[in-house]
């Protein structure tokens, strides 16, 4: 079996998740694959969104439930919702991490954002993992 990761729209608590990660894309790419956000403006002015995911990653090995936020972070937000910033992720497993980068990948290189008109990450499709790229520096 190839592995493979479903998302769904979180009913879960994301309290004491912490940073594990970040992922680049624009906060109207965030909407358009997980809805509206679960909550906006924290009150402390620390962060103005919070996107909460649960996902179930499945292969030869079973099944493993987690979940993963994605918010900004002390006005890193840029003025235009469709320019692209760095959105940091928060889990409880660095997995939290793989499957946000996942989601985000998915997303940019299928035909996934064309199937709905919203949540389009979230409709109970598993999505095939195929091999992660590997971006490394080169140094000359």
């Amino acid at each position: 079996m190839k592995p493979q990761i479903e998302y769904f729209n979180s009913l879960s608590n994301a309290n004491n998740t912490f940073s594990v990660g970040s992922v680049t894309t624009s906060y109207n790419n965030l909407v358009e694959m997980f809805g509206e956000p679960d909550m906006v403006n924290s009150g402390d002015g620390k962060v103005t969104f919070m996107f909460i995911v649960d996902f179930t990653f499945t292969d030869d090995f079973g099944s493993e439930n987690g979940l993963f936020t994605l918010y900004d972070w002390k006005d890193n937000r840029p003025s235009d919702d469709s320019e692209e910033f760095e959105i940091n992720v928060g889990g409880f497993t660095s997995l939290a991490s793989t499957a946000a980068r996942r989601a985000v990948e998915i997303f940019n290189t299928t035909d996934t954002r064309y199937a709905h008109d919203t949540h389009v990450m979230c409709q109970g499709y598993s999505h095939t993992l195929f091999p992660m790229r590997i971006y490394l520096d080169k140094k000359d």
